[in-house]
C-alpha cells in the first residue's frame, strides 16, 4: 500500500487499483488545513461507499475504497477544492508552523507565503536561491517558521524557511545560514 515510508520520506499518494479491481486513494492536505469544502468532498465519498476515511499523521487522508464515479472524476473533484493527488506536487513536501495571526511569537504569515511559493511552483520564498549542498533522499522538503523558535519542523534534514525581521533566513539543516532578500 502506498504511504509506507511517509515519514521523513516521499508521499505516495494518488489513486490505485486495489487487488479486487475497484480503486483506493490517498490525498495530501496541504498545510493540514481541512477546510469545509475539502471535507465536504471527502464525506462525500466515503458516503457514498460506506468506508471510514483514514487520516494520517502525515497530513493526508486514505480513501480504502472510491465509488462508481471512477478514479478521474475523484481526483478532478478533490483538485478543485485543494485537495492533492498528485505525488510529484510540491505540497508534498512543504510544511509551516502557525505563523501569523495564530503565533504571537511569529514575525510572518508562514502559511500565506509559503502557499504564494507553491503556487509559483517553489519551496522557498521568491527570489530566495536555494542554499547549496546535498537535499533530502525524497528531493527538497521545506519547513517555513514564523521565528527562530522554528515549532514543529520535521526531525530529517530539510530546508529551513525562518521569517525574521528583514525577510525570511534560509538555509539547509546541514549547513550554514544564507541570509536571503
Amino acid at each position: 500500500m502506498p504511504g509506507r515510508s511517509w515519514p521523513g520520506g516521499a508521499w505516495h499518494g494518488g489513486v490505485w487499483r486495489r487487488p479486487d479491481g475497484l480503486h483506493a486513494a490517498a490525498v495530501h492536505v496541504p498545510l493540514g488545513q481541512l477546510t469545509r469544502p475539502r471535507a465536504d468532498v471527502l464525506a462525500a465519498e466515503a458516503a457514498a461507499t460506506g468506508e471510514a476515511l483514514r487520516v494520517t499523521p502525515w497530513r493526508s487522508v486514505v480513501l480504502p475504497r472510491l465509488s462508481g464515479i471512477g478514479p478521474d472524476s475523484f481526483t478532478g473533484a478533490a483538485g478543485r477544492v485543494g485537495l492533492v493527488t498528485d505525488p510529484g506536487s510540491p505540497w508534498t513536501r512543504v510544511t509551516t508552523c502557525a505563523g501569523r495571526p495564530g503565533c504571537a511569537s511569529a514575525l510572518a504569515d508562514v502559511r500565506s507565503d509559503a502557499a504564494r511559493a507553491v503556487d509559483a511552483g517553489r519551496l522557498i520564498p521568491l527570489g530566495a536561491a536555494a542554499p547549496p549542498g546535498p537535499t533530502t533522499a525524497a528531493g527538497p522538503r521545506a519547513h517555513w517558521s514564523g521565528c527562530a523558535r522554528r515549532c514543529g519542523q520535521p526531525a530529517s534534514r530539510h530546508l529551513a524557511v525562518v521569517a525574521g525581521p528583514a525577510g525570511y533566513l534560509v538555509h539547509d539543516t546541514g549547513t550554514e545560514p544564507k541570509e536571503c532578500p
